[in-house]
């Protein structure tokens, strides 16, 4: 693990990091860049159907997560999932596994699975009478669990690339402990109160 981070370091300190950026190109890339993120910009700004999408997609967003950290982290959440699946990938080569489409597949499946948890989460809370109280409860719960178990498979994907931090396995499974601890305890008090009845 030393060794690898202290490349990194030795390569950061010894190297002229100005010379190296022009060397590689670095300069017209971030160029190509920019302009890129203009051109997108301007695919947004002047073309019809563009508009209409971002707009449809902003609506769906706005009922799914009323609020704005809500959304937040449903943005979290996205984002790991594909840092996720970047790590993976990464820990497959460093560790001399095949890299298969399966593992593409897989990240779908987990998109099209948690949005589907999430879209349930948020749905049915505004439709069931008296559950209204727990519409953003239920759908930060999902996320929450979801941003843990994300972290928590990042972390072991960097542990096979050799990058690891035991004390933040440790306390991410606390973390997962405690959620799914809190999760029981009201279906417990749910089937005691059935059983009272």
């Amino acid at each position: 693990m030393r060794s690898k981070l202290s490349r990194i370091l030795h390569f950061l300190v010894t190297t002229d990091v100005l010379a190296w950026w022009n060397s590689v190109g670095g300069p017209d890339l971030a160029r190509e860049a920019y302009q890129v993120a203009g051109a997108m910009g301007k695919l947004f700004a002047d073309v019809y159907p563009a508009k209409a999408l971002a707009g449809f997609l902003g609506g769906i967003a706005g009922y799914f997560f009323p609020e704005q950290v809500t959304l937040h982290a449903f943005y979290a959440t996205f984002g790991l999932i594909v840092l996720d699946m970047v790590t993976g990938i990464s820990a497959a080569a460093v560790s001399g596994e095949s890299i298969a489409s399966a593992k593409f597949a897989r990240t779908a499946m987990k998109l099209l699975a948690y949005g589907s948890l999430i879209i349930v989460a948020a749905v049915v809370p505004k439709y069931v009478v008296g559950a209204g109280a727990v519409e953003t409860v239920s759908v930060n719960f999902m996320m929450s669990l979801m941003l843990l178990g994300e972290s928590k498979s990042i972390a072991e994907n960097a542990e096979k690339m050799g990058y690891g931090f035991p004390w933040l396995m440790r306390w991410l499974r606390a973390r997962i402990r405690q959620a799914e601890t809190s999760l029981q305890e009201p279906a417990k008090d749910h089937e005691e109160d059935g059983a009272a009845d």
